[in-house]
């Protein structure tokens, strides 16, 4: 059950499977992300929240109404998070950060989910 009201799922996080490939030490980073994620929100919000993560390797255009029904159920659509490189840059001295801040709060209004 979504923690956010009317929602099927609090959260889709779409990505390209290639970057979720294993890398010498067997580490798949968008994987751990996810886990990552749902850890911290169980943290602060008390209580598990319902995230949309397909990991079949489709091909394009494979069961395409499947994945675009749970994208449209979905609180928050997270497209393809930051890739390690892009993380590095990002956080490379005189470069800035970029910081994502996602709310959500109980007293939403029902969207039709």
């Amino acid at each position: 059950m979504a923690f956010v009201p009317g929602f099927k799922n609090d959260l889709f996080i779409s990505y390209a499977h290639d970057d979720d490939l294993p890398d010498t030490l067997q580490h798949r980073w968008i994987s751990s992300f996810k886990r990552d994620l749902e850890t911290a929100l169980l943290q602060r919000l008390g209580q598990p929240v319902e995230i949309f993560f397909d990991t079949r390797m489709l091909d394009p255009h494979h069961h395409l109404d499947f994945l675009l029904d749970n994208a449209r159920h979905s609180a928050i659509f997270l497209p393809r998070p930051l890739t390690p490189v892009l993380r590095a840059l990002l956080d490379a001295p005189g470069t800035g950060r970029v910081l994502l801040f996602l709310s959500c709060g109980r007293d939403r209004p029902d969207h039709g989910g």
